[in-house]
């Protein structure tokens, strides 16, 4: 019934300290287009029971008729069908409380969102990937490609009346990140378009989320517009650290001359000091680091980099991890971490 309303129907979890939804309740609640939950609050779900007696076939009909219809509702309402895993997996008899993270993941949550897609384009030969959200703040679009220092892309946003210019943030995930690098193109007539860079660190941060939004604040952050929250999907961690791979990849080496030429060495600006088992925590510029690399060939990456001052090596693995903050560190076996220094 709330599901075939014409209206933009609202679903939310939390008007109180004890605001639960869980069992029929959960179908009730995916039949509305919108769907809040407030941080804290829970979402459950169960196996079928009967307490009615029936027969093993008798069980095993009803079963697979139940199946049939939920998973059919669970699709109509754009929430992923693996959702319904979640269901049928639940422990014992009892009420299994799905994690906010999986709410989001499968689209059972969308928190004023009711489409969004993230898709590969071509354009004359480049990939670029596309992430669009249509909620209730408008339908917002942005951007991810491939330049020579790493991502960047443009965000389309929906304006609201009056819309005010301000310092446009990433949202990731629950966080806001500062751009550092952006340029408004249009502004003021019903659509903001501008383009932005993604430093390294942002970078690390979007793709190890694995999602990202946009928004525009007014100048004392009181106010904003964009995307509503952040987009969730695996292709952004893979496009944005793609490109940040690129960022980190050792240059060709010259070609070989055919002549023997006099060269005179320069000194290297940078020198690498190590410290063996020691890990520096958090400032990771790439969201997978890069792995099967010598310690040697992390070290020239990192030091080839602007924005890395320093790298922790797993030796085990083979694992190098560059970073853009090495201010905290913590004693690990196993692991090498060297510090970029000015020569």
């Amino acid at each position: 019934m709330i599901a075939s309303r014409p209206e933009k129907t609202v679903a939310n979890i939390g008007e109180s300290n004890t605001a639960f939804c869980a069992s029929a309740c959960v179908y009730a609640y995916l039949g509305a287009k919108y769907r809040y939950i407030t941080p804290g609050e829970k979402l459950g779900v169960h196996k079928f029971y009967s307490q009615e007696e029936m027969s093993a076939s008798e069980a095993m009909s009803t079963s697979q008729d139940l199946s049939a219809i939920i998973l059919e509702y669970i699709k109509s309402r754009d929430v992923d069908p693996g959702f319904f895993s979640d269901i049928v997996s639940a422990s014992g008899g009892s009420i299994t409380w799905v994690t906010p993270e999986r709410l989001l993941e499968t689209g059972v949550v969308s928190q004023g969102v009711s489409e969004t897609i993230v898709e590969y384009k071509n354009l004359d030969g480049m990939i670029y990937l596309r992430v669009e959200q249509d909620a209730l703040v408008g339908r917002n679009v942005m951007t991810f490609s491939c330049g020579k220092y790493g991502a960047h892309g443009m965000a389309f946003l929906q304006e609201p009346p009056n819309a005010f210019t301000g310092p446009p943030l990433f949202h990731s995930s629950g966080q806001d990140l500062t751009i550092h690098e952006y340029k408004f193109i249009k502004h003021g007539d019903g659509n903001t378009i501008l383009s932005y860079i993604v430093t390294p660190a942002n970078a690390a941060i979007l793709a190890g989320n694995s999602s990202a939004g946009i928004k525009v604040f007014n100048q004392d952050y009181s106010m904003s517009y964009g995307f509503q929250g952040s987009v969730y999907d695996p292709k952004i961690r893979e496009m944005v650290d793609g490109c940040m791979q690129n960022f980190f990849r050792s240059p060709p080496l010259p070609p070989a001359a055919t002549t023997p030429q006099p060269i005179t060495p320069t000194p290297p600006a940078f020198s690498m000091e190590r410290a063996a088992n020691l890990d520096i925590l958090g400032g990771d510029l790439l969201a997978n680091g890069i792995r099967n690399i010598s310690l040697d060939e992390c070290e020239r990456r990192c030091m080839n980099s602007n924005q890395c001052v320093a790298v922790s090596y797993v030796t085990g693995k083979q694992w190098c991890w560059p970073k853009g903050d090495s201010r905290t560190t913590i004693n690990r076996q196993g692991i090498i971490s060297s510090i970029k220094r000015l020569n």
